[in-house]
């Protein structure tokens, strides 16, 4: 298997970036498919505050 102390540290560093790299990517969709979700949200508020309105007043008093 692994023989010298050099052969082990290689490894050990391309498991950390690999898993580091993992993470990133992982976290990135995650995030992005949140913001994804907010942003339809705010669609579809602003699409639902935009039309006609009939403004009548009535003040009581």
């Amino acid at each position: 298997m692994l023989r010298t102390k050099v052969s082990k540290i290689i490894v050990g560093w391309a498991a950390v970036i690999g898993l580091g790299i993992g993470g990133f990517v992982f976290t990135k969709q995650i995030v992005e498919s949140q913001r994804r979700e907010h942003m339809k949200v705010r669609e579809r508020m602003r699409n639902a505050n935009t039309g006609e309105y009939e403004t009548k007043r009535s003040f009581s008093g």
